[in-house]
């Protein structure tokens, strides 16, 4: 059986649009929309708190 690949991309403080893959038309992100077309990207995320620092140390 052949065993799968995973890569978990978690970038903080990225925006929704800062990557070309969901609409940006400045930057220029080759390499992350590649392996955004033949892998999973999640387009729907929440964080409790406004300030990413306050959410990380409050669910730590």
């Amino acid at each position: 059986m052949k065993r799968a690949n995973f890569i978990f991309i978690c970038a903080d403080q990225l925006r929704y649009d800062a990557l070309s893959v969901t609409g940006n038309c400045v930057a220029h992100t080759s390499h992350i929309d590649r392996i955004a077309a033949h892998g999973a990207t999640f387009l729907r995320h929440f964080t409790p708190r406004s300030i990413v620092f306050l959410a990380k140390t409050i669910h730590a």
